[in-house]
């Protein structure tokens, strides 16, 4: 239980306290993280649409998610498309992602995420919530999967820990089992089929998005880790606006 509270004091801002905390392994909690999370989002759209028009509620949304986050995740996003756009050179990109500016493709990448996000559960309007916290569960799943398959690209670094601290592929099995668990737990309060669909989504999109940028990196850093998880929510939102229809 330490460890998960390690984990959400890490990966969300929710006053949880500064006590001195186990970090090492919480990244096979990040299923659970997601779901926290999730369920919190649930909860603010909801209320934001009992005040506000649809699209003003998804706005609220998700800025919230992006504040209840601190942004940690958009912040690898930046940073992992401003390494992206700068050529094909390993040493180049990582020099780019570790400098504190922000270019135009890191800009762009942003902005198409968080627009996304805000479109697609204006499009979902009252059935955000499923859609919302299979996001929010299976892209961090996303994230295990990225840690544990693919090789760390710094010697050190903010990311670095999760790599040297995960026991793969047991991890990765448990973070299964607990996005299992969820989709099971969805299944008595939404139609099997579309939990199903849904859930077949959000891994084939988390498993696909960590795929492509190890592929096109070589590896990840743990700033391509919140990039996985940022696109990984985004694109699987957008497919669930079809899938819920």
């Amino acid at each position: 239980m330490h460890e998960l509270w390690a984990a959400m004091v890490f990966y969300t801002c929710l006053p949880l306290g500064k006590r001195p905390l186990p970090f090492e392994r919480i990244a096979r909690w990040l299923p659970l993280v997601g779901l926290v999370v999730g369920t919190f989002l649930c909860l603010l759209h909801g209320l934001a649409r009992n005040w506000f028009s649809p699209s003003m509620a998804a706005l609220v949304t998700v800025l919230g998610w992006s504040v209840l986050t601190g942004g940690l995740h958009l912040d690898g996003l930046m940073d992992t498309a401003d390494g992206w756009a700068c050529g094909k050179s390993l040493e180049r990109r990582l020099k780019v992602m570790a400098e504190s500016t922000v270019g135009a493709y890191a800009v762009l990448a942003a902005l198409g995420v968080l627009a996304a996000k805000v479109i697609a559960l204006t499009d979902l309007a009252e059935q955000a919530v499923l859609p919302l916290l299979v996001a929010s569960v299976i892209s961090r799943w996303g994230q295990v999967v990225a840690i544990g398959a693919y090789p760390y690209l710094r010697d050190a670094g903010k990311g670095r820990f999760h790599k040297d601290y995960m026991d793969w592929p047991r991890d990765g099995l448990t973070s299964t089992v607990w996005v299992a668990g969820v989709a099971i737990a969805l299944g008595f309060g939404f139609p099997v089929r579309l939990v199903v669909l849904s859930v077949f989504v959000g891994f084939l999109v988390a498993w696909l998005c960590g795929w492509w940028i190890a592929r096109e990196f070589g590896g990840h850093t743990g700033d391509t880790y919140g990039a996985v998880v940022e696109v990984s929510e985004a694109v699987t939102l957008v497919v669930c606006t079809v899938l819920v229809r």
